[in-house]
């Protein structure tokens, strides 16, 4: 096995206090980055969810008559 040298161990030492400075400096931006999507997975999983009711209200535009041809040309009755 080959022996380090001081001057080797040194190196190591400066290389690990660069690895740790910059992890620290990381360390905030991924725990944003955490969070973010913490919140983008709860509202797709409160959407998944609300998927699954019955619509109560309709807007009245969205309404079709009845009275409708086929072509479509048919007049729409909107409330006032």
């Amino acid at each position: 096995m080959q022996r380090l040298s001081p001057r080797d161990g040194r190196r190591l030492e400066l290389l690990m206090r660069r690895l740790d400075r910059a992890a620290g400096e990381i360390n905030p931006i991924l725990i944003v980055l955490v969070v973010g999507l913490l919140i983008l997975n709860a509202i797709r999983i409160v959407s998944l969810g609300l998927s699954s009711f019955p619509i109560t209200r309709v807007n009245p535009d969205c309404l079709m008559s009845s009275t409708s041809t086929v072509g479509g040309g048919g007049a729409v009755d909107r409330p006032m």
